[in-house]
């Protein structure tokens, strides 16, 4: 199974989502995941944010080594599951990318049977101070947890 996390820029939320979902996968003895991320107005080779990267180290996710990359066909073409941070990069990819529509979905959508009564959005920590960031950290770890079985199975 391949999937990829999907935010803005690639530098805060879905290097997270990567690195804790890596990191779960790992604990679990589960090789048969690929994981990446992207983003949809990300630049080619940025940092992680220094936030990010001290967070996600303070909780055991080394950040340290990842450059963010846009969305492509080939990301796009890889990917068994594409997973957003925000209904708009949902919205976007399911524009941009015809015949993947049923691929794509938002983090907070997965494996709940009524997403419509939830807020599924993950805000962008990006300005925040480092609570901020803890925060986005803390929610991406709950919400991949959850999700963890359908992934598995």
């Amino acid at each position: 199974m391949h999937l990829l996390f999907v935010c803005a820029g690639n530098t805060c939320r879905s290097p997270m989502a990567e690195g804790i979902l890596k990191k779960m996968l790992m604990e679990k003895g589960v090789q048969d995941v690929e994981v990446r991320s992207a983003g949809v107005i990300a630049s080619q080779g940025e940092s992680a944010s220094t936030q990010a990267v001290t967070v996600s180290q303070k909780h055991g996710v080394d950040l340290s080594a990842h450059l963010s990359q846009p969305v492509t066909e080939s990301l796009m073409a890889w990917a068994n599951w594409v997973i957003t941070m925000t209904s708009d990069q949902r919205d976007e990819l399911k524009r941009s990318f015809p015949g993947k529509e049923s691929s794509i979905i938002l983090l907070k959508e997965l494996g709940r049977p009524d997403p419509r009564a939830e807020d599924l959005e993950v805000k962008d920590p990006g300005g925040s101070d480092y609570w901020g960031y803890e925060h986005c950290f803390l929610e991406l770890h709950a919400e991949i947890e959850r999700i963890l079985p359908y992934l598995n199975g």
